[in-house]
């Protein structure tokens, strides 16, 4: 919903906005396991889940409540703080963005949509398989259960410094770029990830992970509203990340799987870094209005 939120106030600069936006995401994911890690060691894991959870229902939820509106139009404001007929040129938007009403079923009509949605299920499946399985990857290859988990807060640093860069590209150029980049770039961290056999390869593999989540999440992000405009845009959004979620849950089970048969994570990496590279060459083909 915030992704969401942040694309309906924002057109002109929305790359920069949503990179901002993901400021909250790259900091919870720099500080959050090495704070559950504490948590774990001195209470539990029961505990600290319950520790998260009164965190969630105190703080977070009642911020939302108070301060987050969904639309510019529900506060009588516009995108980017201009009336529409008093925009500077270079502030106007796209034809796409202006002229479309695309509502899901006209969307899902389209080429691109679904060349977008495959490509959309493929990090979550990944990182997700990955992540749950990060502190045994690396500590079979050696490191601590404590280094393995500061992995997490490279990756994190990593994905803030790509996500601005990446804002920056989708402001000037066609997002699907920006899409290919990402996508590539987890395709390069699954090799780093074979090749780990010391804190240097682990280190390597959170900057280059982190370079591939922080540059698909903007663009990603940036691209819906670009292809099929912001009137419909949360009922896209909700089909695309029901798919993003459906890829995150099948993540993990290739590499229990492999791992039961083989002892190793290894065969489960290769053989599905099949899924970045067609993700890539997937976007790429994706234009607007195809």
């Amino acid at each position: 919903a915030s992704r969401t939120i942040a694309a309906q106030w924002f057109e002109r600069k929305r790359g920069r906005a949503l990179g901002l936006v993901a400021l909250g995401g790259s900091l919870s994911l720099a500080l959050v396991p090495l704070a559950n890690d504490v948590l774990i060691d001195r209470f539990g894991w029961r505990i600290a889940w319950r520790i998260d959870a009164v965190v969630i229902w105190l703080v977070l939820v009642p911020l939302v409540a108070l301060a987050v509106r969904g639309k510019p139009e529900d506060v009588a404001q516009h995108p980017d703080g201009h009336p529409p007929l008093v925009r500077p040129p270079a502030e106007v938007p796209s034809r796409v963005e202006t002229a479309s009403a695309w509502g899901p079923r006209q969307a899902m009509r389209t080429r691109t949509f679904w060349l977008l949605l495959g490509a959309s299920m493929v990090p979550g499946l990944i990182v997700t398989g990955l992540d749950f399985n990060q502190i045994s990857i690396l500590t079979g290859d050696g490191l601590s259960s404590t280094t393995a988990a500061s992995v997490f807060t490279v990756s994190a640093i990593a994905a803030l410094l790509a996500s601005f860069a990446g804002g920056w590209l989708v402001d000037r150029g066609p997002p699907r770029y920006v899409l290919a980049i990402g996508q590539g770039a987890l395709a390069v961290a699954m090799l780093v990830l074979i090749a780990v056999d010391g804190t240097g390869w682990a280190i390597a593999y959170g900057a280059v992970r982190g370079l591939a989540l922080g540059t698909w999440a903007v663009a990603i992000d940036a691209t819906w509203p670009a292809y099929y405009g912001r009137r419909r845009l949360g009922s896209i959004r909700g089909i695309t990340f029901a798919a993003e979620i459906v890829g995150a849950a099948l993540g993990p089970i290739p590499f229990g799987l492999v791992y039961d048969a083989t002892g190793d994570y290894t065969a489960a990496i290769l053989g599905l870094l099949i899924l970045p590279v067609a993700a890539a060459g997937a976007v790429l083909a994706a234009t607007p209005q195809d």
